[in-house]
């Protein structure tokens, strides 16, 4: 199982957790984390450190909060701070961090780009690979994604909150583009499937066999079958070990225990294939990794290519390609390098392949985390990159020069006349023998002189003999000679053993290619034996050509002017060639030996010809065998003499079904070249869609935030007016003030608590003229009214109150504050009488 690294140095009285969960968010994630937490036991042996993109100049109130959620123990990190299992560590505003030796460690990063999640991530993924947790919830931006990505390369788990449960949603959408999510659920779920991941492989790790059974061997072949069959995926040429370790970790996500359960369940579930593949094809790249190779790439490599590719097509090919950063830097490049040379206008062919159809989306629609800003320079950035909200896209020209393809570089068929090829970090993940015929086939891809660029941590191997350096430590070469004109070996590298199996790397069987010093010596003693005999053979495959020959080839074959072949048809004398071809075509079809003899070649020589099919194993491929021998025939075989005449009418006959199929030929690439241009005007078409339903998609999202704005705006507004509303309620009924409000046609619109017990108005009386009531307060009240609508200016009259006082109405025009009036307010005040003291 797991086991992280550290668990068996913990100081004394502390226990080192199995796993390490780093959780980062931003806005809108304090609430999710509480959930989370809220879902996570106490007891289990993982140890959390939270980062939060928070103001420095704030203090964090984020212990106070989650423990209303959770009693698990917490504290701010502090430089040095130890992981413990079953802790929290918060690290604090406006300080970055990241994972050494089982402790947190304060690190600096630069200012403008303040990757706070991403230096966790990263530092975590390096240092704990398998033993690494990512989680990611609420906020904006895409601080995360990059380290996301990393975690999941190593061989840990990453757990993203659904953007649908998401206050704030860019942030988890981020590294959901990167493919990197293992979970994408809500908060209390993804605690959910934490604990249980983390439970399950802890207790339920499948053991390794102490050796490579039979049993254990048929369920690789089975395993591998089905991944071959649904994916196209061939685990024959991954390293056992990275193998071995990937399948170990999809166990622990479908919570399966046996090896041979996992094969059913793989059966049962089609989608599981394809996520094991995706873990296996999964690496981690950047833009402009490995600064200093690029940079050599720039000053020695381009202006090369650039130059020799005058009156032609410039053409490139990025093997392995990922989601695109790798392509995608290198056709930056050879932008930059064509602007200088003068060139702006030069054809570019850049081929970006992949076997992962999902990645080559990614990689299509060029869109990548603001976080790429750290990698790419700032002049490239801002030429060759547009800002979409929290995302960079490639420009639309560098984009148009690209095009992505699913593609196996062991199985199918090369791209060929190649200026350069960037295979960076493909080859690693190889066994020894997959990775020379990698080797091989990019050699045959490329021009002569054309350049290959490898990973860092990449060799040539028994290639070296086939390139010039051109920078040994950046890893960049140059082709020497020409191409073979097949690849055996190279191109049927699929039909190799499944030889893969779980168990440790020192006890599993490897693939390896033949012994070349036992294939050398084998050569020898054939080539002294059948010289003795004074034989010539030749070994051919189903296409006629030749892979080997023994004895004196030279006296039969020879090359003539032109383009060169090995098809031996072509290269032996013309009286030879019609035999050879027509014993040929009846061993193809009969697979029965043919001999014919005598056959004259030349003035006074004569010889036997015999070919015979032979296949070294049931099911491998089928080699002919072509033995010539002067003199007599030593061999107990029937003997035909060969009958030219008899030959003219098939070779007539084959040269008019060779003319048809040269023109139904010409007529299918004249077909296809029309499909792929509908297919490139189809595919820009539907780019320009995409940009626009983009900036669509922009502006919505504007115009929605404008609203929100309004909204708030609106919300804060009624809010102090419900307050003020309430004042003046309160107010009123405390002055306790009868109070008439009328409207400019003199109906009313409202009236205090005194007024209608004076009046006698009631609540369905608002709205009607106050003419139209007879009551003496409201007549008078009508006629007041009528003269300040008219433009009189405040009135008052005292007149005499039943209770014995007096009564003062006072009528004011109902001012706006633009001065206009829109209606009158009538107020009747009791005024008691002046009591005078009578002792005075």
């Amino acid at each position: 199982m797991p086991q992280n690294k550290y668990a068996q140095n913990a100081p004394e009285g502390k226990t080192f957790p199995d796993f390490i969960a780093a959780i980062g968010f931003s806005a809108g994630g304090v609430e999710a984390l509480g959930i989370f937490f809220k879902n996570i036991p106490k007891d289990l042996p993982v140890a959390y450190i939270v980062a939060q993109h928070f103001p420095d100049d704030r203090e964090s109130k984020l212990p106070h909060i989650l423990a209303g959620y959770t009693d698990i123990p917490m504290e701010f990190a502090q430089d040095g701070s130890l992981l413990e299992s079953g802790k929290i560590l918060i690290l604090p505003p406006g300080r970055h961090f990241i994972v050494e030796g089982g402790r947190v460690v304060e690190t600096k990063v630069s200012a403008d780009h303040p990757v706070l999640i991403d230096t966790l991530f990263e530092s975590l993924a390096i240092e704990d690979g398998e033993c690494a947790m990512a989680v990611v919830l609420s906020g904006t931006g895409s601080d995360g994604a990059r380290g996301a990505k990393m975690i999941k390369e190593e061989g840990g788990y990453v757990f993203v909150q659904s953007p649908d449960s998401a206050i704030f949603r860019t942030l988890p959408e981020s590294v959901i583009m990167t493919s990197a999510a293992d979970f994408v659920l809500a908060p209390d779920r993804l605690a959910a499937e934490l604990v249980r991941v983390s439970t399950h492989v802890l207790e339920n790790r499948p053991p390794r066999p102490n050796s490579p059974d039979e049993e254990m061997l048929s369920l690789m072949r089975k395993l591998t079958s089905i991944l071959k069959r649904q994916t196209g995926l061939d685990l024959a040429a991954y390293k056992q070990q990275s193998v071995v370790r990937r399948i170990e970790r999809r166990m622990g996500i479908c919570q399966v225990a046996d090896f041979d359960q996992y094969v059913a369940f793989l059966r049962k579930h089609p989608e599981e294939a394809e996520n094991l593949a995706k873990d296996m094809l999964i690496s981690v790249t950047r833009f402009f990794r490995d600064e200093d190779a690029f940079s050599r790439l720039k000053e020695i490599v381009i202006p090369r290519i650039v130059e020799e590719s005058r009156g032609r097509v410039l053409r490139a090919w990025v093997p392995g390609c990922a989601t695109g950063e790798e392509v995608y830097s290198l056709a930056i490049l050879i932008e930059e390098g064509l602007q200088e040379a003068g060139m702006p206008d030069q054809q570019v062919k850049i081929f970006a392949t992949d076997l992962d159809r999902k990645a080559l989306e990614i990689a299509g629609q060029g869109l990548y985390p603001a976080s790429i800003a750290e990698e790419v320079p700032p002049l490239l950035l801002e030429k060759y990159f547009n800002k979409q909200g929290d995302h960079y896209q490639i420009s639309r020209s560098i984009r148009e020069r690209i095009i992505f393809a699913k593609h196996n570089v062991l199985k199918d068929p090369p791209f060929t006349r190649m200026d350069i090829v960037s295979c960076r970090n493909l080859l690693i993940y190889l066994q020894p023998a997959a990775q020379q015929c990698v080797l091989s086939i990019l050699h045959f891809a490329l021009r002569t002189g054309g350049v290959l660029m490898l990973g860092l941590s990449e060799a040539l191997g028994d290639m070296q003999n086939n390139f010039s350096p051109l920078d040994i430590k950046q890893h960049l070469f140059c082709k020497r000679g020409e191409s073979p004109l097949f690849l055996p070996n190279a191109m049927q590298f699929s039909n190799m053993p499944h030889s893969i199996v779980a168990v440790p790397p020192s006890q599993a069987p490897s693939i390896a290619l033949p012994e070349r010093t036992g294939t050398r010596v084998n050569e020898v003693f054939t080539n002294r034996i059948l010289s003795r005999l004074n034989r010539t053979c030749f070994v051919l495959n189903e296409r006629s050509e030749i892979l080997y020959s023994f004895g004196h080839p030279e006296k039969y074959v020879s090359l003539k002017e032109g383009r060169s072949s090995l098809n031996l048809v072509d290269i032996v004398p013309r009286d030879l060639a019609v035999p050879l071809s027509t014993a040929l075509e009846n061993v193809h079809q009969g697979n029965q030996p043919i001999h014919y003899a005598p056959i004259a070649i030349g003035d006074h020589r004569s010889v036997g010809l015999i070919v015979e099919s032979f296949q070294p194993e049931k099911n491998e491929q089928t080699f002919l065998l072509v033995f010539l021998e002067e003199g007599p025939q030593t061999e107990d075989i029937e003997t035909t003499t060969f009958d030219l005449s008899k030959s003219y009418q098939r070779i007539s006959d084959l040269e008019q079904e060779l003319r048809v199929s040269r023109a139904r030929l010409k007529e299918l690439v004249e077909e296809l070249e029309a499909s792929n241009e509908e297919l490139q005007t189809s595919n820009e078409e539907l780019q320009a869609s995409n940009e626009e339903l983009q900036s669509t998609n922009e502006e919505l999202e504007s115009v929605n935030e404008e609203l929100q704005t309004v909204n708030n705006d609106c919300q804060g507004k009624i809010t102090e007016l419900t307050k003020t509303n309430d004042d003046m309620d309160n107010f009123i009924a405390s002055a306790d003030i009868a109070t008439i409000f009328l409207d400019a046609e003199l109906r009313i619109r409202r009236f205090t608590p005194a007024a209608a017990r004076k009046s006698g108005l009631l609540v369905q009386d608002i709205g009607r003229e106050i003419s139209a009531f007879s009551h003496p307060l409201l007549a008078l009240a009508a006629k007041a009214a009528e003269q300040i609508i008219a433009g009189s200016a405040n009135i008052e009259s005292v007149m005499p109150h039943e209770s014995g006082g007096l009564m003062l109405m006072r009528a004011t025009p109902f001012i706006r504050k633009d001065g206009h009036r829109t209606g009158a307010t009538v107020s009747f005040i009791c005024i008691s009488p002046i009591k005078t003291d009578d002792k005075k």
